[in-house]
């Protein structure tokens, strides 16, 4: 299978982005996921969980998106 995308920047910057990094952003949802599970699983303090999320979301670039 072979797909092309096209877009028109700078005015689509943010949907050129999000196409580029969708594994990125899939990967992260995964880790939150899977964190999310280990604090109710574990009972750990949602504190810690919460900035775990935070570190996740960091490290994928999701907040580089507008």
């Amino acid at each position: 299978m072979k797909a092309t995308l096209e877009f028109v920047t700078p005015d689509e910057e943010n949907e050129f982005k999000m196409a580029i990094k969708g594994s990125d952003f899939f990967c992260a949802l995964w880790d939150i996921k899977n964190e999310v599970r280990n604090h109710d699983k574990y009972d750990l303090e949602a504190e810690k969980c919460i900035d775990r999320i935070r570190e996740i979301v960091y490290d994928s670039g999701v907040d580089e998106i507008e």
